[in-house]
């Protein structure tokens, strides 16, 4: 079905298809005389062959598929005398049987002029081909006479029609299966030479061309194939540095503040154990949850900032690390303020250029400074929280809003805290208020031993100890307030306001405040908070006084509108009294709360007197 067929050669005029048969399957073959049509001359003899070829079907059938050959024409064979055999018609055409895919056999070949008259010479023909070539034209051996020509009127062997291929003479075997002596090759009309192969083509790195149809081989260029084994090994090199980072964790770190206002550098490191420790600039901190709070020797300026740690995952194993800590701001409060008067907090800013910044609900403008940042104070009163005695120290705090808008319009808010201690102040005499009719008066009272006191901005001498006294001289009629002033280094001061009146007469005074003020007991009996600064006027008699060398301390029994003696009440007076128990007295001034009585578990009124006056109104 698939292969080369051969056409068979046309059998001798004269001769049967049986009787070549025979004669091709002798061996070997028996001399022969050329055929001719009238008695000659006896012409010489070619050369023997040892066999002749196949004739017939068992030469070449048809193929489907594939290539049809001519074979040279057959040589010289006897024949046996007498006349020549009627052609009988054969079951295969001599020649090319006919291929449906193949080539056309030759044209028919004329013998060459030496050959005598009648000598058998192939002939074939092309009959037609479909697509294909028709392959060289066949050719008679020189001197070939054992074949005579055919029948007149006789159709030269014709090859059938061929689809696609080329016949070529001479490649399948003639009677496969039995084996003869090979004849001697005929010497050709003229020489036909197989061309020798090319050689293969140089090794090179360009494209390599294939046989035609099919596909050129794929090959990389050395260089090519370079830069991937590179970019292969590098990329294994990432994805290993990939794994490794994350398993030994990240590390971040922002700016932050400590309690007492220093700025700290908070680190958070997911693969950081209790036993890892970081140091920068000669600080240490352990880390404690994967996260750590270093302390800086010096604030980080405003702007990016490049930070190189030295990290500690294990004992005795540390590594450099880098952190980006970028600071676009800086809120700080400065306490050096509070010394000034009145007492404030200064809120310092400093920023990148162009920022926004509002303090304490107010907008805070900036003046440019160096490498490209903006700085700015506001000043906050804290007078308010540190106004009041005090006898022990105090702590201010103080919490001030603030939002930093920086230029890539993403605004900040947040609170610095100011924390600091507030000296202590006791004002004895004359206490919050007095009332004289004199041009002056003692004021006395203690502080903290290192502290200094003064009296609108004029110093008071304080004792080591703490206590001062000072008298104290009014000019003129009317009402005043002095501010007596406590300060300490590192703390924030303690201001006591003193409101001094001056008067012509306490009686006509007393007469005017028994109209202002509560003058019954159950008035005050309660003595709650919401009393507190109540002015009175009270008459009674004292039960038990108690002074020293500014002030006067008294238990008065009050008789006016009291339903359930006795009433008692404590007056404190920030003069020096000489009275005695059970002398009768008038108190003017205001209700300050509340305190322990003699009886356990009672409580009295407590009265800070602006004055006293002795005897009944």
């Amino acid at each position: 079905m698939v292969g080369y067929t051969a056409p068979e050669p046309a059998p001798p005029e004269g001769t049967s298809p049986a009787a070549a048969e025979p004669a091709a399957a002798a061996e070997p073959p028996a001399a022969a005389e050329p055929a001719a049509p009238a008695p000659a001359a006896p012409a010489p003899a070619a050369p023997p062959r040892a066999s002749t070829p196949p004739t017939g079907p068992a030469a070449f059938k048809g193929t489907m598929l594939g290539m049809g050959f001519s074979p040279p024409a057959a040589a010289a064979r006897p024949t046996p005398a007498g006349p020549p055999a009627p052609a009988a018609p054969s079951p295969v055409p001599a020649g090319l049987k006919g291929t449906m895919i193949g080539m056309a056999p030759p044209e028919p070949v004329h013998p060459p002029p030496h050959e005598p008259a009648g000598a058998a010479v192939p002939q074939f023909a092309r009959h037609g081909t479909m697509i294909g070539m028709a392959p060289p034209e066949a050719f008679v051996p020189t001197g070939s006479k054992s074949d005579p020509p055919g029948p007149p009127g006789a159709e030269p062997p014709v090859g059938k029609k061929t689809m696609m291929g080329i016949a070529r003479p001479g490649i399948a075997p003639l009677n496969p299966g039995i084996q003869k002596a090979r004849p001697p090759e005929p010497a050709p009309a003229w020489p036909i030479a197989e061309p020798p192969p090319p050689p293969p083509p140089p090794l090179t790195e360009g494209p390599l061309d294939g046989p035609a149809g099919m596909p050129r081989p794929f090959r990389i260029p050395t260089l090519a194939a370079v830069a991937m084994v590179g970019a292969a090994a590098l990329f294994t090199a990432a994805i290993v540095a990939l794994l490794l980072y994350r398993s030994r964790g990240t590390i971040t770190a922002e700016l932050a503040a400590s309690p007492d206002g220093r700025e700290t550098l908070s680190l958070a490191c997911a693969g950081c154990t209790d036993e890892s420790k970081v140091r920068f600039a000669g600080r240490e901190a352990s880390f404690h949850g994967t996260r750590a709070s270093l302390a800086l020797a010096e604030p980080l300026r405003v702007g990016d900032n490049r930070v190189t740690v030295e990290l500690e995952r294990r004992p005795g194993r540390s590594e450099p690390v880098e952190l980006h800590v970028p600071v676009d701001f800086r809120v700080r409060a400065d306490t050096t303020s509070l010394t000034q008067a009145p007492p404030r907090v200064t809120v310092r800013v400093e920023a990148v250029a162009h920022s926004a910044v509002v303090v304490d609900g107010k907008p805070l403008v900036l003046a440019p400074a160096a490498a490209g940042t903006e700085t700015g104070a506001a000043e906050v009163d804290v007078s308010r929280q540190v106004t009041g005695m005090s006898p022990t120290l105090a702590t201010l705090e103080r919490e001030v809003p603030y939002v930093v808008t920086p230029p890539n319009g993403t605004p900040t808010s947040g609170q610095v805290k100011v924390r600091v201690g507030v000296t202590p102040l006791v004002v004895q005499a004359p206490g919050s208020s007095i009332v004289i009719e004199t041009a002056t008066f003692v004021l006395a009272g203690h502080t903290a031993k290192d502290a200094s006191v003064s009296v609108e901005s004029r110093p008071i001498t304080v004792d080591g100890t703490g206590a001062f006294a000072q008298m104290m001289s009014v000019s003129s009629l009317g009402e005043t307030t002095v501010i007596v002033r406590a300060d300490a280094k590192d703390q924030a001061p303690r201001l006591v306001p003193v409101k001094v009146r001056r008067v012509q007469s306490l009686a006509t005074e007393a007469a005017a405040a028994r109209t202002r003020g509560a003058t019954a007991y159950a008035a005050i009996e309660k003595a709650s908070d919401a009393q507190r600064g109540l002015a009175v006027a009270l008459d009674g008699s004292v039960v038990e006084s108690r002074a020293d060398a500014f002030t006067t301390v008294l238990l008065v029994d009050v008789k006016s509108g009291c339903t359930a003696p006795p009433c008692l009440a404590r007056v404190t007076s920030g003069e020096k009294l000489a009275l005695k128990e059970g002398s009768s007295l008038s108190v003017f001034g205001a209700v300050t709360g509340s305190v322990d009585g003699p009886r356990p578990g009672s409580r009295i009124p407590a009265i800070a007197a602006d004055f006293v006056l002795k005897g009944r109104p």
